[in-house]
């Protein structure tokens, strides 16, 4: 559950691509299974799992960049101008992995309807609003760490890993774990957003 994680999801969103987080406690050859069948343009990876990632990468043929590279890119961004427009309702900005407990694990495709459908049911539901704030603590390679509440509270304008300012947990390989997000209150870097799609796209 890293912060890099939900900004690969909006670049993704924004930029017309799909985001397919993996489950981590699977093993190589599960992962193998799982990127043979959805077929990256792009694994992005931790620095925990830097080994697998290069052997599984060159395995489907996937280009491979850690989390640390997109924090360098995300760094040396310059901000595009307002480009931004609404993402297309039937495009699928997510693909979600089954755990296969009745056969191989299937992709189920998220689009953006249903993801912003879910949201505005849920922040209405639970009256989510700018000053809700939580730590995300579902797997988010499990719809319930997108579905239940990182969409909706984004979209309610709330905030993700506590009260401001930012704040984050790092682990001992330096990973971010927990991480908060801007609310819409906030200034929004959105040309860093921007650049990552643009790099993810190419």
């Amino acid at each position: 559950n890293e912060a890099e994680s939900v900004l690969l999801f909006f670049a993704c969103r924004a930029g017309g691509m799909t985001l397919c987080p993996l489950n981590w406690r699977l093993a190589p050859p599960e992962l193998g299974a799982v990127l043979s069948d959805f077929r990256p343009a792009l694994l992005v990876h931790g620095a925990a799992f830097s080994a697998d990632a290069a052997t599984l990468a060159e395995a489907c043929g996937a280009r491979v960049l850690s989390t640390s590279d997109l924090a360098d890119a995300r760094a040396g961004a310059a901000d595009p101008g307002p480009t931004r427009r609404p993402p297309e309702p039937e495009s699928v900005p997510l693909v979600l992995y089954t755990s296969g407990t009745t056969g191989r694990p299937k992709g189920a495709m998220l689009p953006n309807r249903m993801l912003d459908a879910n949201a505005v049911q849920t922040l209405l539901g639970w009256n989510l609003g700018p000053e809700d704030s939580t730590v995300s603590a579902a797997p988010l390679f499990h719809t319930g760490g997108w579905n239940v509440m990182t969409l909706p509270l984004l979209a309610a304008g709330g905030s993700l890993g506590g009260a401001r300012p930012k704040a984050g947990v790092l682990d001992a390989q330096g990973s971010l774990w927990i991480a908060k997000f801007p609310s819409r209150n906030d200034d929004l870097d959105i040309g860093s957003w921007e650049y990552l799609a643009h790099e993810l796209a190419r």
